[in-house]
């Protein structure tokens, strides 16, 4: 039986952001990040994405797994 708590699709990115740093004691647990927070988020974002956009995503071959993560990620 899938999880769907487990998947990030239709989550707002800067909370799963929030809830990373949350866990890594940057902020307490339901503080909100600041936008440089934000910005680094974003940025690791990007980063990833960039190197997954050399692989197609299998569910529509019109797009790359970089697009995935972005659409999935990105704020």
């Amino acid at each position: 039986m899938e999880n769907e708590d487990a998947d990030p699709v239709g989550k707002d990115p800067v909370a799963i952001a929030a809830a990373h740093a949350a866990r890594l004691g940057l902020i307490k647990e339901g503080d909100k990040l600041d936008q440089m927070l934000v910005d680094f988020w974003m940025a690791g974002v990007d980063e990833s994405a960039a190197v997954a956009d050399r692989f197609v995503d299998p569910q529509c071959t019109e797009h790359t797994v970089g697009d995935v993560i972005r659409a999935e990620l990105h704020e």
